[in-house]
């Protein structure tokens, strides 16, 4: 399930949406769910066991690059692009089962050398289509200043405030990940012990091919970690899988500007991303991902219903930190009516750049109290600022904010 944040797609840099759901089907070819509503060629592959078969051969193949791809450390975007439009393409123009069997059959052929190619070093990714040649960037810094466009009543958020408006005036927004926490004893990063060998080979064979397209990303360097970290606060450290995604240039945005001539915001800075992770629950040894945890397959999940950011500690507590997602267009206008729900008002016209949430959990007596792990039905960032929720930081043009400051939500009520 996608993620509904496409304001970076827009503009032409890549903030892919991590998406995955783990459920247990009746029915199911491979790559598929045959009991939901489907496609006619969708239809033809459930009701004939040789090209179930092959889907499934296929979806195995795939699910294998996908694997060998996270433990080289580099993700590779294009297999994602190709494979959907070999489905779009070929499997899909097909009439028959002839057809289907042809196009199955040649597609894991082709898979099959791809994987055998995997043994030598990585090849480099391609250039993506849309980038095109850097922009020289025309923007000066200085006219721009953090806001809270909405207050979570937190110290967290003040103590975030102030980190970013201490930083140097002519400092782009501190999208890379050694910058985006404040310098100071209050904030830290839970700690982990990186998997590989043995070990990665395990917890890569534990996870389904659907979950691994899921977590498809171009151009970035990944690595997997176990973290034992107090998530629920109840003084007993939980396992958690920490799978940790970073950019292979987060500078890149600052140094480009948007190359989209047919589009209002061509020439313009944008940033977007940023290192980013997905938290899975974990038995307590740290040998197997529990995937029937409550925290996980509970409604509809992201993870822990946590994504695109990390996991930080404020004094203690665990907090969710969202990734960057900026456009100079968009500070400097605010005319882009779709992006006046990003603040949950319909009088905000002021678009966020990232958030700061507390971290609670749920659990089957109701409520966010903190309680055991085996107990929590799910793990979000809590996003309602009337129940200590979470602060949207903004990053707008001086000229603008004495136009059209942002709107004080009044916590007191």
């Amino acid at each position: 399930m996608e993620d509904n944040n496409m304001k970076t797609l827009k503009i032409g840099l890549v903030m892919i949406v991590l998406a995955c759901g783990i459920t247990t089907l009746s029915v199911q070819a491979a790559s598929f769910n045959c009991s939901r509503e489907i496609t006619q060629v969708e239809k033809m592959i459930c009701d004939n066991p040789k090209l179930s078969k092959l889907d499934e051969d296929l979806d195995q193949l795939f699910g294998d690059i996908l694997r060998e791809s996270i433990k080289k450390r580099l993700f590779f975007h294009m297999f994602k692009g190709q494979q959907s439009q070999w489905e779009r393409e070929e499997r899909n123009a097909c009439a028959d089962a002839a057809c289907l069997k042809a196009a199955y059959t040649a597609r894991i052929g082709h898979l099959r050398k791809v994987l055998a190619t995997m043994d030598g070093p990585a090849p480099l990714l391609p250039p993506r289509i849309d980038d095109g040649p850097c922009l020289k960037p025309d923007i000066d810094w200085r006219n721009y200043e953090w806001v809270l466009i909405r207050d979570g009543g937190k110290a967290s958020c003040q103590d975030m405030l102030a980190y970013l408006k201490s930083r140097p005036k002519d400092a782009p927004p501190p999208v890379c990940a050694e910058e985006r926490l404040p310098p100071n004893d209050n904030w830290t990063r839970p700690k982990g012990e990186e998997v590989t060998g043995k070990q990665l080979d395990e917890l890569l064979a534990q996870m389904p091919t659907s979950f691994l397209r899921g977590l498809l990303i171009g151009n970035a360097d990944t690595s997997l970690k176990i973290t034992r970290t107090d998530i629920t606060r109840d003084g007993i450290p939980e396992t958690l899988l920490s799978l940790n995604f970073k950019p292979k240039d987060c500078q890149y945005p600052i140094r480009c500007a948007v190359n989209r001539p047919d589009q209002p915001w061509h020439g313009t800075v944008a940033l977007g991303g940023g290192e980013r992770q997905v938290l899975l629950p974990m038995d307590e040894a740290g040998k197997r991902i529990d995937w029937n945890h409550r925290a996980l397959t509970h409604g509809i999940v992201t993870s822990l219903n946590l994504s695109e950011g990390e996991l930080v500690y404020y004094r203690g507590e665990p907090y969710w930190l969202s990734t960057m997602s900026w456009c100079q267009y968009n500070a400097d206008t605010y005319d882009d009516d779709r992006l006046v729900e990003s603040a949950r008002d319909t009088n905000n016209h002021h678009n966020r750049s990232f958030t700061l949430g507390p971290v609670v959990t749920s659990h089957s007596k109701g409520g966010y109290d903190p309680s055991n792990f085996n107990e929590v039905n799910w793990v979000i960032a809590q996003d309602d600022p009337y129940y200590g929720g979470t602060c949207y930081f903004g990053y707008f043009h001086r000229d603008h904010l004495k136009i059209d400051p942002p709107i004080k939500l009044d916590l007191s009520k």
